[in-house]
């Protein structure tokens, strides 16, 4: 990767100090005894900042080319980050650090806020304030925690009874088409009309679903909601308003309280939807919406059984 004011001339390295006539600081042949003097270096020419400071400044840039739930997820990672080390000079962090920063952490979301950090690094490496990248390679031996809460169908018969009218449609299209929230709630009405076809946003994984007469009746009792304006969205308010997740997922939770369902979340949908079409023996990855059976497993939540035949001992 070519670093401002590095040079290289044969197997030696150099730090370029401008000036007339032009001045070149011998680094060394060493590759990495020559980066740590450039580091020493560079850092007078141009200050790295603080961890908070590279953190921002990767955020603000990457607003408008992500989606705004993404963007959400970005800012509270680097609030647990900055919260941390917000105040350390982004230079100074080793990959101790990171490494104790993973061990330590008590969320799920550690992986995700170091991989945050790793790109404003490399952010800020591309404008020359830094020179290393201490997340790179730093995994945690931690093994990642296993989702396996199952919504069982008499839980989900409960959640949809003490459900709103609009809340239970959006329940049941969940979990017949096993969309992800976000792509649940772009669903339009002409993607049921002559095999139109839904691409899923975080994969790009195009599907097309068959109107049967189940669907047809969630359709038609989506389209009676809408009584006042009538919605490109299957899912919308009598107004003709789109929902957003965080509405949908703060009913979910107030409607699970109601049924007396415990420790359930709306993703959980997807999950079931996933687990029950393989102990069907239906193709779960299809209806998911993956590329590879791998990724599906990890939805699957164990139910299906298989039966097995004895093997035979042969004779001699």
């Amino acid at each position: 990767m070519k670093l401002k004011k590095l040079r290289q001339k044969g197997h030696a390295y150099y730090f370029d100090a401008g000036g007339k006539p032009r001045r070149w600081i011998a680094l060394g042949s060493d590759v990495v005894e020559a980066m740590r003097r450039y580091k020493v270096l560079i850092a007078d020419k141009a200050p790295s900042g603080t961890v908070s400071e590279i953190l921002r400044a990767h955020v603000l840039a990457v607003a408008g080319t992500v989606a705004p739930s993404s963007l959400v997820q970005y800012r509270s990672w680097a609030k647990h980050v900055e919260a941390v080390c917000g105040d350390v000079q982004a230079d100074t962090v080793t990959q101790a650090d990171i490494l104790q920063y993973l061990d330590l952490c008590p969320r799920t979301s550690g992986p995700g806020e170091i991989g945050l950090l790793s790109a404003a690094y490399r952010r800020a490496m591309r404008g020359g304030r830094l020179v290393f990248n201490p997340c790179v390679g730093a995994r945690s031996d931690r093994p990642k925690p296993k989702r396996t809460r199952y919504i069982t169908d008499a839980e989900l018969h409960a959640i949809i009874g003490n459900a709103t009218p609009l809340l239970a449609i959006a329940i049941e299209l969940a979990y017949c088409t096993a969309l992800r929230v976000s792509d649940l709630l772009k669903l339009r009405w002409d993607d049921f009309v002559d095999g139109g076809v839904v691409a899923t946003k975080k994969t790009g994984q195009r599907q097309r679903f068959t109107v049967d007469e189940n669907m047809q009746a969630l359709l038609d009792r989506a389209r009676a909601l809408q009584t006042k304006v009538a919605s490109v969205n299957v899912l919308a308010t009598r107004r003709g308003q789109p929902l957003n997740q965080k509405t949908v997922w703060r009913w979910w939770t107030d409607t699970c309280k109601l049924a007396g369902v415990e420790g359930a979340v709306w993703h959980d949908l997807r999950a079931k939807a996933g687990t029950d079409a393989d102990a069907l023996g239906r193709d779960a990855t299809a209806l998911l919406g993956h590329s590879d059976q791998a990724t599906t497993r990890v939805y699957l939540r164990g139910l299906k059984i298989n039966t097995i035949e004895p093997m035979k001992r042969r004779k001699m």
